[in-house]
């Protein structure tokens, strides 16, 4: 009696997140029984974040990441603003690091230069 319960144990309807533009969601269905898989995938043009493929257990979603679609060319546009932020960013460190020890040799300089006059 109690494994016949569990095996019709529903999950609820699985959403994706709220930025669901392009998401597929294959079976498209309103409930799912215990074992159901579901797999989301992305339209053409879109780029998927996020876990893939979920399945109802005991009345519950296994757990993940809610899948989410991004316009593949926002996609790029992204990945090319993080690199080149990065390579600023790493340059940046290396012209201050310069210019604390261009700084300290200058003081240095400095003051054997004033032990010399004295």
């Amino acid at each position: 009696m109690r494994q016949e319960s569990l095996l019709w144990k529903k999950c609820n309807l699985l959403r994706p997140t709220a930025q669901k533009e392009g998401v597929v969601k294959t079976p498209p269905a309103a409930n799912y029984l215990d074992g159901d898989k579901v797999v989301f995938s992305c339209k053409p043009k879109y780029y998927i974040h996020g876990d893939i493929e979920r399945v109802c257990r005991n009345g519950t979603w296994s757990p993940g990441w809610w899948a989410w679609c991004r316009d593949r060319n926002l996609e790029y546009a992204l990945k090319w603003m993080t690199a080149l932020l990065s390579i600023f960013g790493i340059v940046l460190i290396f012209v201050i690091l310069f210019c604390i020890l261009w700084g300290i040799r200058k003081k240095k300089q400095a003051e054997q230069v004033e032990k010399l006059l004295l």
